[in-house]
């Protein structure tokens, strides 16, 4: 089940436009895999670097595109 096509594009937006929180990160959130943050330092990389909470490992995306296809979006 994907998010709606606005949250996907707020997604893209977000991640091209490094909206991050005072602490340098930018939420994300999954329907069954709980929730994740990407670090500012990785959103300038070429490949992006989602941490979830409680989780191991970390999981690497090569863009937006391929996080909002893994079922990935803003929180």
């Amino acid at each position: 089940m994907n998010w709606s096509d606005s949250l996907q594009q707020q997604t893209r937006d977000a991640i091209a436009e490094m909206r991050v929180t005072p602490d340098g990160l930018l939420h994300m959130k999954h329907k069954s895999l709980g929730y994740g943050s990407i670090h500012w330092e990785s959103l300038t990389s070429k490949t992006l670097v989602l941490h979830r909470e409680n989780a191991e490992p970390d999981l690497y995306f090569p863009g937006a595109d391929a996080l909002i296809e893994a079922g990935w979006a803003i929180d």
